[in-house]
């Protein structure tokens, strides 16, 4: 039902602009949208243990190499961390590290 939704905001900018109007406003709103929605399928990978933290950093690695995923963290990282679950604390770890590491080279 998630991707259902998703993809109705990727397809029609307006709904998106209903329940999301900050995400809207970004000029590459629909690259954001899709990566919100991938990030969102690795933590789940990473919490059934279908990938590795090495799998995941060559992941996080790609999206970073482009300039949308960069400011896509840079704009929602303190919003995905959940001090309630370890395990997502250290997969926003492991993004903000690679982050970092991508805005250094």
């Amino acid at each position: 039902m998630h991707f259902d939704i998703v993809s109705l905001a990727i397809e029609h900018h307006d709904l998106l602009r209903a329940v999301d109007p900050a995400t809207a406003a970004v000029p590459n709103a629909r690259e954001e949208v899709y990566i919100n929605l991938m990030v969102g399928y690795w933590l789940t990978t990473w919490q059934t243990g279908a990938i590795t933290e090495s799998q995941l950093r060559g992941l996080v690695r790609s999206m970073f190499d482009g300039e949308v995923g960069q400011e896509w963290w840079a704009r929602v990282r303190n919003h995905w961390s959940d001090p309630r679950s370890r395990q997502k604390q250290r997969f926003c770890s492991i993004l903000t590290e690679e982050w970092h590491r991508a805005k250094r080279e």
